[in-house]
């Protein structure tokens, strides 16, 4: 799979990423395909032009589940989600592989997840703040509930579509750190959609991904604490050292 050359100047940022450490996982997708097989590049090269289409975006987010989940099996600096899009039964899906192994000519990937069409909210649980960038419960789950909200979701669309011409439409991938990650650990995937708001102007969103990762901690007990983080963009926007 190849990465266009403006990617290789995102090397160093984080994307739009949340992490929630939880006991329990979801199956909205309706198929998880683990790294045996070889990529699918079709699916990624679909995706890539219909993102820029906003009648077309509007109409597979509409339909599609916001979450997806995978199993981190290696240890890698980044890891890179990538949407996809199947024309023939219209469904959305992504595919996950490690920094190291994203690379022309790279066929192998960690999870390969086709989404369901039933979109699912983010159940209650108390946190711990363990760091600067963690956020609450309730700041996830209406990040989560954003995404689902169809008027929302759609107004975030047309901004995208109005308000940045030049930034190549609608998000290509995630590049999600290393320290989002546990290897072994199993991670739900929300999409969602944040606030963002600048002096003396109307509220705008950008995309967001929550990550929910389910682990044990030692002492023969099982993990119930569960935290959020915010960190940072999806892949587009570029920055303006890649335009």
């Amino acid at each position: 799979m190849k990465i266009k050359q403006k990617i290789s100047y995102l090397i160093g940022i984080l994307c739009s990423v949340g992490i929630l450490y939880s006991c329990t996982t979801s199956s909205s997708e309706n198929e998880m395909v683990k790294g045996e097989e070889a990529i699918d590049n079709s699916l990624l090269s679909n995706w890539d032009k219909a993102r820029l289409d906003k009648d077309q975006v509007t109409k597979i987010f509409s339909s599609s589940s916001n979450t997806f989940h995978f199993t981190k099996e290696a240890f890698s600096s980044k890891v890179h989600a990538y949407l996809g899009y199947n024309p023939e039964t219209e469904s959305l899906s992504f595919t996950i592989v490690t920094a190291e192994s994203d690379t022309v000519g790279n066929t192998s990937f960690l999870a390969q997840s086709i989404l369901g069409s039933e979109k699912e909210e983010l159940s209650f649980f108390s946190t711990t703040a363990e760091n600067a960038n963690s956020i609450p419960w309730d700041v996830a789950h209406e990040r989560i509930s954003n995404w689902n909200n169809d008027n929302i979701r759609n107004q975030w669309i047309e901004e995208r579509f109005v308000n940045n011409p030049s930034e190549l439409g609608i998000v290509k991938l995630f590049i999600i750190p290393e320290n989002d990650f546990n290897y072994g650990d199993t991670h739900q995937c929300y999409l969602g959609l944040k606030e963002v708001q600048k002096d003396g102007e109307p509220i705008r969103y950008q995309v967001d991904l929550i990550v929910v990762n389910t682990f044990e901690r030692s002492g023969g007990r099982t993990a119930s604490e569960r935290n959020v983080e915010d960190m940072a963009t999806p892949v587009p926007p570029f920055p303006p050292s890649a335009e």
